[in-house]
Order: structure tokens, then sequence, then C-alpha cells
């Protein structure tokens, strides 16, 4: 899940999330606006601190990789099937 939609889902703000992790505010609001690339401590602290709803993958942006390898993969199953 996206940080800022499960910062709004759960009505906290990202100084809030920072003050609960111990990390700056700066930090934070850094990794919600995307000006801040976390470090993959931050990404573990985060996901923790989001109970596992915000992953490792999500902070990274690999989810949206291993979405795309799935969509692909099954393009190439429709293909051998010939579905289309």
């Amino acid at each position: 899940m996206d940080l800022r939609l499960y910062l709004f889902l759960k009505k906290i703000s990202a100084s809030e999330l920072a003050r609960r992790m111990d990390y700056s505010q700066a930090t934070i609001n850094g990794v919600v606006r995307g000006t801040y690339k976390p470090t993959k401590k931050i990404c573990r602290a985060i996901e923790h601190a989001t109970g596992g709803h915000v992953t490792r993958e999500d902070l990274e942006g690999k989810r949206e990789e291993y979405v795309l390898e799935d969509l692909k993969s099954e393009e190439k199953i429709d293909t051998f099937q010939g579905w289309e």
C-alpha cells in the first residue's frame, strides 16, 4: 500500500508517524512526498510501524515491478493458449 494512502486511511499525519518511529519529521515527509529515497532500515521501520500495511516493496517501488512482470507473464500464457 502507498504510504500516503495509509496515512490518509488511518487519519494520522506524517509527523505523527515520524514521532511513533522516532525519526525526524523531515525524513518521513520526504518519504511520503517521494523526495527522499528511504534506506532499508527506514523501510523496515515503516513496515513495522504500519503493521505490514506498507511494505518494503511498496516503498522501494518494487511492487509495481512485480505486477508488471505478472502481467507480462500472463500475456505470454494467454498468447500461448491463443486467448485474446
